[in-house]
């Protein structure tokens, strides 16, 4: 009887440490997925006027965002043309290029035809990145809560 009760216990105990991580992980995917959202609504606000990520989508005045971390800056197909500035940059857009672009692309690239002055708000840089690195995913590859390390 006393083994079982303790088999029991310690049931009990993996179940509590069980469903304890199960509701850590959906709290950080939870916050995740709340980045996204704001990301998406930072990407509406200050960035869907002149860039798409749909990928073939050129009818915007800013360069289409699909395929953009890993590529080199003023590379992509690009209808209107980029700045002298912009392709003598030699930046890669990755997670710190990226940030310190969206904070001051003037600052970054001095010359570039990019109007949009930047964000401030280093949260509000995040949760953009955030969206941006899933939503400008070749075969959208990334998912939803897929931003721990922003």
């Amino acid at each position: 009887m006393l083994i079982h009760d303790y088999d029991l216990r310690r049931g009990a105990c993996r179940l509590a440490g069980l469903i304890g991580s199960v509701s850590l992980g959906l709290t950080a995917l939870s916050a995740s997925a709340a980045e996204y959202e704001r990301g998406y609504a930072l990407f509406q606000q200050h960035c869907a006027a002149c860039h798409s990520h749909i990928a073939d989508v050129w009818d915007k005045s800013g360069p289409n965002l699909n395929g953009l971390f890993g590529r080199r800056a003023g590379s992509a197909n690009y209808i209107h043309g980029y700045s002298d500035a912009m392709r003598a940059s030699n930046l890669t857009w990755e997670l710190g290029s990226l940030m310190a672009f969206i904070t001051s692309p003037a600052g970054v690239v001095r010359g570039t035809n990019m109007v949009f002055r930047g964000l401030e708000d280093a949260g509000q840089r995040s949760d953009l990145l955030c969206y941006l690195r899933q939503a400008t995913a070749p075969n959208k590859t990334r998912m939803p809560g897929d931003c721990d390390d922003l």
